[in-house]
């Protein structure tokens, strides 16, 4: 189940149009971040600005429609750079930062930029003056896309992920937890990463409940970056983003959705071996719910109630586990051990 999730970046002279940086969470299409130039010198700074790349320009489809000469693909997400109003029209949900109505999002962010999300399929984005790129991109790419899914009827999970031959294996927790470390040192040893931050999960009927991939990358703290760099070259191709560095996940990453099989809360104790705790009946709804990536939007949408939902079928469907573990770096490994002999024993 593949596609393109193209935007576009609007100027007077130009429109310039681009896929974004990863595939789309969505049941039929992606959306990969190389974008396309409609006219080669115009729109630059902006497509710049949000980190993109050339593209072929033969996946869009023009106002005119296709020629005979064209493939043509629909945009799924549009993202432009434009004027944003300062207030939603009658919103459900308002705070200092955010405000939600059940069709938009806005949200503004202080010397950065501001961003409104429609209908889960367009996004404007007005970056302030003087405004780093860098912090313009973390907010579209985070907080914006966490609201657009929650849009199109997505279940957004604040956690890791990678492919096993059984499925989709996530990995939730508090910030600053290690999931991802975790996935990285998973992305060492050949497992492809669909997603690092936020797990978009859709119910895909008769196959049941599936995780689409995310952006492909890995973001690391200094310190788990420089452990992974001593041993691997995993993390050839990293660059510094905001606070973290960013590790391209190349040829451990796919574009296709795989089912859900197991999701698994990480937590730190002074315990001195790795323990293992199934969850069973409310601990697993709860578990999902209090990771719900930017959970503070959801009551202003009109699709709370379907999101809610989702929570439930998703815990009587999956398995939950809680993972305690030692408060030590050097045992990942070992965790990963004992995670892979469980999961080549079924």
């Amino acid at each position: 189940m593949r596609g393109m999730w193209q935007g576009d970046i609007l100027k007077s002279k130009c429109t310039c149009h681009f896929q974004h940086l990863r595939p789309l969470y969505n049941t039929t299409q992606t959306f990969h971040a190389l974008p396309m130039f409609k006219n080669s010198q115009e729109g630059i700074d902006e497509l710049q600005l949000l980190r993109l790349q050339p593209f072929f320009d033969s996946y869009y489809e023009p106002p005119g429609g296709c020629n005979k000469d064209k493939i043509c693909i629909t945009p799924d997400v549009t993202i432009s750079i434009g004027t944003v109003a300062e207030q939603l029209h009658a919103p459900t949900l308002a705070t200092d930062f955010f405000q939600v109505s059940p069709h938009n999002f806005l949200m503004t962010v202080r010397d950065i930029a501001r961003y409104h999300v429609t209908d889960g399929r367009k996004i404007i984005v007005e970056p302030f003056p003087g405004a780093d790129g860098d912090k313009i991109r973390l907010f579209l790419f985070g907080s914006a896309m966490g609201a657009l899914l929650y849009q199109r009827g997505l279940f957004p999970l604040h956690g890791s992920a990678i492919a096993t031959k059984l499925g989709v294996m996530i990995f939730v927790g508090p910030q600053g937890i290690g999931k991802s470390t975790l996935i990285a040192h998973f992305k060492r040893r050949g497992y492809y990463v669909l997603s690092d931050d936020v797990c978009a999960i859709t119910n895909d009927g008769s196959s049941g409940f599936r995780v689409l991939p995310a952006f492909p990358q890995i973001r690391l703290c200094s310190d788990a970056f420089e452990r992974l760099d001593d041993i691997t070259d995993a993390t050839s191709g990293a660059r510094y983003d905001v606070d973290k560095y960013v590790i391209p996940l190349n040829q451990t990453y796919s574009t296709d959705n795989f089912p859900l099989h197991s999701i698994y809360q990480l937590a730190d104790n002074d315990i001195p071996e790795i323990t293992q705790n199934k969850l069973q009946g409310f601990d697993r709804v709860n578990l999902l719910i209090s990771n719900l990536y930017r959970l503070l939007y959801l009551p202003g949408f009109q699709n709370k109630g379907h999101i809610m939902q989702m929570s439930a079928d998703i815990a009587k469907a999956t398995t939950m586990y809680e993972l305690q573990r030692p408060r030590d770096t050097e045992r990942i490994e070992e965790l990963i051990d004992l995670l892979e002999q469980q999961w080549n024993a079924q």
